[in-house]
């Protein structure tokens, strides 16, 4: 597989169920095998096949007389011709009752490694294709489990009753992975086998068996880890995550969209559309006639059966086309950039590749064996060379790239090395070895790529090696990165200028000025009257003491770069968010606080603050002393804390806090005012028991204003001239202006008694 997607070489074990359960889907499987078995080697042509069966208990309450319980039928072998045989002399046989001997037989495809041929270091894959539940230890007669070995006990009949848990110990020990071909009446079965064996995967087949190549490549993605999504027998509209995703369409006309990432995109049966989009993805059609469009890096595009349409968009991409694939058009194809892969068609004996070449109109026309034809449209027959076409399936080195990259010191990048290197063949590639740093730390992650951390010491220009492999051959290249200083100043006035990557900007004294710009930084002021500017990233952003002016990041956007956090420490500060939700802390000082884009947390401490929410769904603290807060556009809270406070809260749906006790002190005076939207006034009147402040809320809303009583006391409402006040025996006030008594009483929510 291509892209960021491999398995090991294959053995492929069909394990068939014989009972007459099966007697309506075997000839369909008999019809399929040759395309199932091409199925399997256009995802690895080096893929061996074996051949088993089992019927059921050969006994007269479970089957008949000549039933079995497992069989091999034919040992592991690159003889194609050899297992189509083996498949088409399979008949059908009794199994009496609903339960067959899947359990039994899976057992024994793990413990006869020998007799089934297994080769080392491959994916073992054992298909086992059933529609009917299984037999396990126990279930008649309290018959225990059997001892686990390769001979079938049964007193002679040779039968077995292995338990879950030792057919889980033996198909780990011998590695292999299998996969339950069921119909979707006992898809729910099997996956609880699945969660109970610790290992494996279900594929469902519909009900005549007729899909089964799909269920085939389902199965080999979900053995080798491939799959994230999962379609249907009808038409599905998937879209990826925009990472690397494996994502199968299986029956129906689906349109398939992996977004970013190195994809696996598999249309299944049906008249699909595929959308690679960024990454070097791996587009299979299936049957039917598809569309795929690979989109930016260097993709691989396979139509399937059918008549399909295929544009590789940017980057150098490779159609293949196998036999039996229909008339197959290249709407893209550059010259000397793209292969057309037709390698396939030597490993069938006899067939040579292009038989013809010819212009027709806009197309040149390739007409290969079996009907496959190849139409390249809008391209020239002149231009067509032996570079084009890749005739030949014998291996040839990968190619590996020199790669750089920066990173400031101290902090860890990850490189992606892999993504301008390649295999001419197609193989997948991946990172097998790297060479040492002296300054820093180098390892492969998970993901394939490397993680480069680089020393707190050193800055300059750093190398190390790599190398890649395609599973047979090896190259080499170099990675050269720049590692960038942390930028320090003194007690002067200091110019400090950050880089696109993660940088670490001190001011220490003086008036400085610093600029993060991209990467995700901790910038430091110092004492002074500091200019600091974020840019691009998740930055923390400490001013210090002295007045500094604050940017967080860029102004406009799509809101996801910035989430910074900010301190803007003693002084009067002005501080600017930027898109994204930022934290952002004014200090001691009379500090003026602008959230920008974005849900923003903003605080402004001590000091007589301006603060301003802007866009997002805001939170905004105005602490100590008298702030003015305007929440802005969106659903925001205000808190005005300690002080007399003006509280806006602009357009939305907004909650405002006016209680003294989490609003201001014993004689704090706040006004309070909604604006546009469905707003929320809250008091908590229980703290407010022993205060004097007086509130006031300006433009109190009867149709959508909600005012919030908290506490279990008592409160009077009288009509003035102003509005209704709103007041406790104990002292203190709430005046809503412009509203009278009878009105304001259904809007009051809480637990204070009204009267």
């Amino acid at each position: 597989m291509s892209g960021n997607f491999s398995c090991p070489t294959i053995d492929f074990v069909f394990l068939q169920d014989l009972s007459g359960s099966y007697t309506d889907d075997l000839p369909i499987l008999k019809a399929q095998i040759a395309n199932v078995i091409a199925t399997v080697e256009d995802i690895d042509p080096y893929a061996d096949f074996a051949v088993a069966s089992f019927i059921d208990k050969p006994n007269g309450t479970f089957g008949a007389s000549g039933d079995y319980v497992y069989q091999t039928h034919l040992s592991v072998s690159s003889d194609n011709a050899a297992v189509i045989a083996s498949i088409n002399a399979m008949t059908t046989r009794s199994g009496a009752d609903v339960q067959e001997a899947q359990l039994e037989a899976l057992m024994q495809v793990a413990v006869r490694q020998d007799e089934i041929g297994y080769r080392p270091d491959t994916m073992r894959i054992v298909m086992l294709s059933t529609d009917s539940a299984f037999h396990q230890a126990g279930d008649f007669g309290g018959v225990p489990a059997n001892n686990g070995d390769a001979i079938l006990d049964g007193n002679g009949l040779g039968e077995d009753y292995p338990s879950i848990l030792q057919a889980a110990s033996a198909l780990v020990a011998a590695h292999v992975f299998p996969v339950f071909s069921v119909t979707a009446s006992e898809k729910a079965l099997y996956e609880t086998l699945v969660s109970d064996l610790g290992t494996g995967a279900v594929v469902v087949l519909s009900s005549n068996s007729s899909d089964f190549s799909d269920a085939v490549r389902l199965a080999i993605a979900k053995a080798c880890g491939h799959v994230t999504h999962e379609g249907t027998e009808v038409d599905d509209d998937i879209t990826g995550s925009g990472t690397d995703d494996g994502i199968f369409g299986l029956g129906g006309h689906d349109t398939i969209d992996g977004l970013g990432g190195s994809d696996l995109l598999d249309g299944g049966s049906g008249h699909d559309r595929l959308y690679g989009r960024g990454g070097r993805d791996d587009l299979r059609g299936g049957s039917g006639n598809d569309k795929l469009f690979g989109g930016s890096g260097n993709d691989t595009l396979k139509g399937g059966l059918g008549d399909d349409v295929m544009t590789g968009g940017k980057g150098r991409d490779t159609f293949v086309v196998n036999p039996d694939d229909g008339k197959e058009m290249i709407t893209d194809f550059e010259d000397a950039i793209d292969v057309i892969d037709l390698s396939a068609f030597h490993r069938h004996e006899g067939v040579s590749a292009v038989e013809q070449a010819y212009k027709a109109g806009r197309f040149v026309v390739l007409t290969l064996p079996n009907g496959t034809e190849v139409r390249l449209k809008g391209f020239s027959l002149a231009k067509l060379g032996l570079e084009d076409v890749l005739l030949n399936p014998v291996g040839d080195p990968p190619s590996a790239v020199n790669d750089t990259a920066q990173v400031t010191a101290g902090h860890l990048i990850t490189i992606d090395a892999l993504a301008n290197d390649s295999d001419i063949d197609n193989d997948p590639i991946s990172i097998v070895a790297l060479g040492s740093s002296a300054n820093a730390t180098v390892s492969i992650t998970g993901d394939g790529r490397i993680a480069y951390q680089a020393g707190s010491g050193f800055s300059g220009t750093d190398t190390f090696t790599y190398t890649i492999s395609d599973g047979t051959f090896t190259a080499s290249a170099t990675v050269t990165v720049t590692v960038l200083p942390n930028l320090i100043g003194d007690d002067a006035d200091n110019v400090l200028n950050g880089t696109e990557f993660d940088d670490i900007l001190k001011g220490f004294g003086g008036n400085d000025t610093l600029r993060g710009f991209g990467g995700n930084d901790l910038i430091l002021g110092g004492t002074g009257n500091d200019i600091i500017d974020g840019g691009a990233g998740m930055d923390t952003i400490m001013g210090g003491a002295g007045n500094d002016t604050i940017v967080s990041g860029p102004a406009t956007g799509d809101g996801t770069l910035n989430g910074d956090t900010v301190d803007g420490g003693t002084g009067n500060d002005r501080i600017t968010g930027g898109i994204g939700g930022d934290t952002l802390k004014g200090g001691t000082g009379r500090d003026t606080i602008n959230g920008g884009d974005g849900d923003d947390t903003i605080s402004g401490d001590a000091g007589n603050d301006v603060l301003n929410g802007d866009d997002g769904d805001d939170k905004l603290h105005g602490g100590t002393g008298n702030d003015t807060i305007d929440g802005g556009a969106a659903n925001d809270a205000l808190w005005g804390d300690a002080g007399d406070d003006i509280l806006s809260g602009g357009s939305g749906k907004d909650e405002i806090y006016g209680s003294g006790g989490t609003s201001g002190g014993v004689t704090d005076n706040d006004v309070l005012t909604g604006g546009a939207g469905a707003d929320q006034f809250i008091f908590d009147m229980a703290l407010d028991a022993n205060l004097t402040g007086d509130d006031r809320i300006t433009d109190y809303d009867i149709t959508e204003d909600i005012l919030v009583l908290e506490g279990d006391v008592m409160v009077r409402l009288t009509d003035t001239l102003a509005g209704v006040l709103l007041e406790q025996t104990t002292g203190g006030s709430i005046l809503v202006e412009n509203v009278l008594a009878v009105d304001l009483r259904p809007t009051i929510d809480g637990l204070v008694e009204v009267f």
